[in-house]
């Protein structure tokens, strides 16, 4: 297993996953993700969401083959070994094609140029961003000027927690669009319900919804 691969496994191990338990990944939270880098909220944001956003799918397109070489992207790192030589292609279409090749740049302009992508091209991305076995192929992220800084546990950390408190915020919007005062939607998670076991003070709901709504803002500047 190579150090990269057993690098990210080190730090998902404590990770949180702020996304876990709500099917409905917000365009925003996945947007930021996948400009930091963060590949598993994409993943399942692409097998859960039935109708992609525009957006999304635009920075998947940029990750794959950007425009500006100052910026990052995905590199496909393949598993190691030769393929088994007599089988035929998966897949006798032009994007099929694309898809058994890795050709990113035709991805990357498919994703662009097409509205309502094919299902097929969600699922290779998910499988890439995230894959299941550990022998699969897999994204990495590339810096193409410079070499980053090293990011400390305390600082995946620190980002752990920001993401938790903006899903928590996302809830919190949903509530205050529900209920129609937010003070309301503030009282609802400072309690105990069928939908929120775990009660928080009014000051830390308040805070993640001011998180989400910051985050929300940004992602909607061009």
């Amino acid at each position: 297993m190579s150090s990269i691969k057993k690098k990210k496994q080190l730090t998902d191990s404590f990770r949180p996953l702020p996304w876990d338990g709500d099917p409905r990944i917000h365009w925003v939270l996945c947007l930021e993700a996948i400009d930091n880098g963060d590949m598993r909220l994409p993943a399942r944001y692409l097998l859960e969401t039935e109708v992609v956003d525009q957006r999304i799918l635009r920075a998947l397109a940029d990750k794959l083959d950007p425009s500006d070489r100052k910026l990052s992207k995905f590199v496909l790192k393949k598993t190691a070994g030769r393929p088994r030589k007599g089988l035929p292609p998966t897949i006798d279409d032009p994007l099929g094609t694309a898809l058994d090749n890795g050709d990113l740049k035709t991805i990357a302009d498919y994703l662009r140029h097409t509205p309502a992508p094919d299902r097929r091209i969600l699922l290779w991305l998910a499988d890439r961003l995230d894959p299941v076995k550990t022998d699969d192929p897999y994204f990495i992220v590339k810096h193409l000027r410079g070499k980053p800084p090293r990011q400390s546990q305390w600082e995946t950390r620190v980002a752990g927690e920001q993401a938790r408190l903006k899903m928590i915020g996302l809830k919190v919007e949903r509530k205050f669009r529900e209920l129609g005062k937010l003070e309301a939607a503030l009282h609802h998670f400072s309690q105990k319900n069928e939908d929120w076991l775990h009660p928080m003070s009014r000051s830390t709901a308040r805070r993640a919804h001011d998180a989400f709504l910051k985050a929300r803002s940004r992602a909607r500047k061009p």
